[in-house]
């Protein structure tokens, strides 16, 4: 990969904690995913789709396993972004 501040590494996280969503690997979705979101939003609104779909994600996972607080900042997050 390319390093963490690149989103090319990013989008690869993205799709690693999608696909470990599918799976319900849940520890290494999360892990993932919440590196993804923290490294599209330190590059900034130039990646603001990549963000919205790493938050997606993230909030999907948080959502369904039942951790509604964590996940309930996110989802508004998400919409804003919008």
């Amino acid at each position: 990969l390319h390093g963490p501040a690149d989103a090319r590494t990013l989008r690869v996280l993205q799709r690693i904690g999608s696909q470990r969503l599918d799976m319900a690997e849940d520890g290494p979705a999360e892990d993932a995913l919440r590196r993804a979101v923290e490294g599209f939003e330190r590059l900034g609104l130039e990646h603001a789709r990549d963000l919205y779909h790493a938050r997606r994600a993230l909030y999907s996972l948080l959502s369904n396993m039942g951790r509604d607080e964590e996940a309930r900042p996110i989802m508004l997050q998400t919409f804003e972004q919008v």
